[in-house]
């Protein structure tokens, strides 16, 4: 009987998997969600991704989502990673959203990169930096009432000035061009005029210059000898200088024709401008180091599975996760079985201590006899040795309903559990 007292902790060493504790700060399992909706009225802009925190030599999947919330067309739409430290390869740059870069209205544009990260002995925050640009063209008009001079007179005896309709419409992107006038409408006849052209850039992005003129108007012929400082005729060649959200308004000078009868004629502006929104990412690229290990789940040879758990070990319950060591017979925890996750109880949970070697190469952990499952979505990998460290430890095993014996561990990880033989 001593016999068989010796040999039963070196039978439960033989079982494990033997795993090194899990970091203190585990990789988020929540999507993260690092901008919406944000920078323009024209375009919903959200910008997603499965973890901000990955494992070096990784890929980190990232979600974007473009959306034209406005009537008109959004053309040539860009979205351009222009700076991306610690990811060296991947896609980059999205040029085809919609119809060959043009988003109609309502119209979505999903783009699902894969960016394979630096390897790296230490933990980088990465900033990675990016630019969404597009060209519209937003039309806004604004009522021209001017009367005759004796309507005019007797208008403002009976104090019915205000009461002439005047009609105007505001833009509904992010800049917004209006007017405002030296003398309040209507307008007398035959009178010399002035009027201030007013720009807004009520986005957080910046202004460029499309392939059309900045500002075109639409001058009615009720407004003569109409001219515009630093325009050509009628048209603004180049965006101004915005400061702020605003820029230095342009003046503007005519003479109201000589009417015998009101007359309310709409001066029409075509706002055509290329905008571009800036943003970041902050993703963290985890070190991978023998002093730094990440938890893992086992598998053992011989058609028996193990998995061995250290002390101080993560393990998913349907209130969160919990230490090893804290769970009991009869508790849940979260198994996985057929590709689904589903509740099952603890059956049977045992305890040894002992030591082993554990070795680390490229982000796997493994022992010598047994190979490792990184993650549900890769292989059992037994790669060649390049470092490892004596360890003493606490182990786990226990026992659960499900026909598999799997259960989730921390950082999203398939711990493959022990099966009595």
């Amino acid at each position: 009987m001593k016999y068989l007292l010796l040999l039963l902790p070196i039978i439960l060493i033989s079982l494990c998997s033997i795993l090194p504790p899990l970091p203190e700060i585990p990789l988020p399992l929540e999507p993260q969600v690092f901008t919406t909706d944000v920078g323009s009225p024209d375009i919903f802009i959200k910008v997603e991704t499965l973890s901000s925190v990955i494992r070096g030599g990784r890929e980190a999947q990232i979600y974007f989502e473009l959306r034209n919330k406005q009537l008109y067309d959004l053309k040539n739409v860009v979205l351009d990673v222009y700076d991306h430290p610690c990811f060296p390869s991947g896609d980059f740059k999205k040029e085809d959203c919609g119809s060959s870069g043009t988003l109609k209205s309502n119209q979505s544009c999903f783009w699902f990169p894969r960016w394979r990260s630096d390897e790296t002995s230490i933990d980088r925050n990465c900033l990675i930096r990016l630019s969404i640009s597009y060209e519209a063209t937003n039309s806004v008009f604004q009522d021209i009432a001017v009367l005759p001079k004796h309507e005019y007179i007797q208008r403002e005896i009976e104090g019915t000035l205000q009461d002439v309709p005047i009609r105007s419409s505001s833009a509904k992107g992010p800049l917004n061009v209006y007017l405002t006038f030296s003398e309040q409408q209507p307008l007398l006849g035959d009178e010399e005029c002035t009027i201030h052209i007013n720009y807004n850039n009520m986005g957080d992005g910046l202004v460029k210059k499309s392939g059309k003129p900045f500002i075109e108007l639409t001058v009615p012929n009720n407004m003569l000898n109409f001219n515009c400082d630093g325009y050509s005729g009628n048209e603004l060649t180049d965006p101004p200088t915005f400061i702020k959200g605003r820029a230095v308004p342009t003046e503007c000078g005519f003479k109201t024709e000589d009417v015998d009868v009101m007359d309310i004629k709409s001066l029409g502006i075509d706002i055509n401008y290329k905008y571009v929104i800036y943003n970041s990412i902050p993703i963290t690229v985890k070190g991978e180091s023998p002093s730094t290990p990440e938890g893992v789940g086992g598998t053992s040879q011989g058609g028996r599975s193990g998995g061995c758990l250290v002390e101080g070990s993560k393990i998913l319950t349907p209130e969160g996760f919990k230490k090893i060591e804290d769970l009991k017979v009869g508790d849940i925890v979260i198994g996985y079985k057929n590709g689904k996750e589903l509740e099952t109880k603890i059956r049977e949970k045992t305890s040894h201590f002992g030591f082993w070697n554990i070795y680390h190469y490229k982000g796997y952990w493994f022992t010598e006899t047994h190979g490792v499952y990184p993650s549900l979505e890769e292989e059992s990998v037994l790669v060649p040795l390049l470092s490892n460290k004596i360890n003493t430890y606490t182990g786990y095993v226990f026992n659960i309903e499900t026909g598999t014996h799997n259960y989730f561990g921390e950082n999203n990880l398939l711990i493959h559990n022990f099966k009595p033989m």
